[in-house]
């Protein structure tokens, strides 16, 4: 027999999908979307490498602390940074190298979703 056939298993499965439904409506990406525009810094083209060596040299002042050689650090990272896509690599890297620089914090959303999922709201 269908888990939906009977009465109260269909209201039971339809309340299921309908939960369902909304969580996927509620999901965080509209919440990452908006804090990525939000801390976007778009720059002409012709700027965008000064805006990436800042940005690099604001990082290691943040996260590195005093290491030796720190400018040469800095204009040799930039060598490779040339586009978008590799500045985004770089940063991926630099970040699993200094994880301080993720500061972790609880999801409200997640938090929300996984009461309403043991039936707590």
């Amino acid at each position: 027999m269908d888990y939906c056939s009977t009465l109260s298993k269909k209201i039971k499965c339809q309340s299921s999908m309908q939960l369902s439904a909304m969580m996927v409506k509620m999901s965080p990406c509209e919440a990452f979307d908006d804090l990525q525009k939000e801390n976007c810094q778009c720059v002409p083209k012709e700027k965008a490498q000064d805006a990436r060596e800042q940005a690099i040299a604001t990082f290691y002042d943040k996260y590195a602390g005093d290491i030796e050689n720190k400018q040469e650090k800095i204009m040799m990272l930039m060598a490779k940074t040339t586009t978008t896509g590799k500045m985004a690599s770089l940063y991926s890297g630099l970040v699993e190298k200094y994880p301080s620089a993720i500061e972790q914090v609880p999801d409200e959303h997640a938090i929300m979703m996984q009461n309403l999922m043991k039936g707590e709201l």
